[in-house]
């Protein structure tokens, strides 16, 4: 569930995108479906895991990895 923080007008919600909006920051694209990726479920606070795309369920590579 997404937080958000009431607006000016009656029902107005402003501030963080929630899981059925889109995402935003830096993006990486799978090389076999095409679907874009955010790269924060990737690169967090314990450094870079694993990345697979949600869509086609592969193995992505993270850009600037040697492999």
């Amino acid at each position: 569930m997404g937080s958000h923080r009431l607006g000016t007008y009656a029902g107005e919600r402003i501030g963080v995108a929630d899981e059925e909006t889109e995402e935003i920051g830096p993006k990486v694209a799978c090389p076999h479906c095409d679907h874009l990726i955010p790269l924060r479920h990737a690169i967090g606070p314990h450094g870079r895991k694993p990345l697979t795309c949600p869509s086609c369920l592969r193995s992505v590579e993270l850009p600037g990895d040697l492999g």
